[in-house]
């Protein structure tokens, strides 16, 4: 998917980003109150996830299989992860040493 892609598919993000400051633009769901099974995904579907607002960290996740659970078990099993991952927060003081 290309980034016109990406922004304009329906938002779920900080409680505090819910409501545009204009009041213009889509509506957005709050992240607190959304849990990944309120998404209706589907089986191969992706679905991108930004972690870092700052550094623009976006994850690209492809839904493998969906299992229900029974019980109030509630958890998320990661099948792969392609690359390193970077410090989220690095040490910038040594940076600047170097």
């Amino acid at each position: 998917k290309n980034m016109r892609a990406i922004y304009n598919a329906p938002e779920i993000t900080h409680p505090q980003n819910v409501k545009d400051f204009m009041g213009f633009g889509p509506s957005k769901r709050s992240a607190a109150k959304t849990r990944i099974g309120d998404l209706d995904l589907a089986e191969k579907e992706v679905f991108h996830y930004l972690l870092d607002f700052g550094d623009d960290w976006w994850h690209r996740i492809r839904v493998e299989g969906i299992t229900e659970v029974p019980g109030k078990a509630k958890f998320v099993n990661l099948i792969k992860s392609v690359g390193s991952s970077p410090a989220q927060y690095p040490d910038y003081d040594e940076e600047d040493d170097a």
